[in-house]
């Protein structure tokens, strides 16, 4: 009677190994099975996703364009890496996505480098109409990059 107790206890133990890669933690506290968290925190898999699903074309901000950017959202962190907008003919909307760069190292060689999205209010991206985004930006999505 007590190897029947024993034995789900020790199949538990053994199994332990078994339950996949570990999950890191990012600022935004989401989990995933890569250095961003969820899939779709890291920005090749949403520019993907918005290219497919919507049909999304997109810009990078310059450094002086982030620096205004980040500036003027209050965005209170200090490694931003850049900014990207995505802009759909089915949406009169544009999507921006404010973005790191996670590396590790292995023996001072970069090992992995990844950009990850940060979660601002949770979501991975904000939304602005075209007019908000030219007040904001002094520019049109035709001029981000330049």
């Amino acid at each position: 009677m007590k190897y029947l107790i024993l034995l789900p206890i020790l199949l538990g133990l053994m199994a332990t190994p078994l339950r996949g890669a570990p999950h890191y933690e990012t600022g935004s506290g989401a989990r995933g099975g890569n250095p961003c968290g969820a899939t779709l925190f890291e920005l090749d898999s949403l520019t993907s996703y918005w290219e497919r699903l919507w049909g999304a074309d997109y810009k990078d901000f310059t450094k002086e364009e982030v620096a205004h950017f980040v500036e003027k959202r209050k965005i209170g962190r200090s490694d931003i890496a850049g900014v990207r907008v995505f802009r759909a003919e089915r949406h009169t909307d544009y999507a921006i996505v404010v973005y790191f760069l996670f590396q590790n190292t292995l023996n001072g060689e970069p090992l992995v480098s990844v950009n990850c999205v940060v979660a601002l209010n949770g979501a991975p991206g904000m939304v602005f109409m075209p007019e908000s985004f030219q007040e904001l930006m002094g520019k049109t999505y035709q001029e981000i990059g330049q």
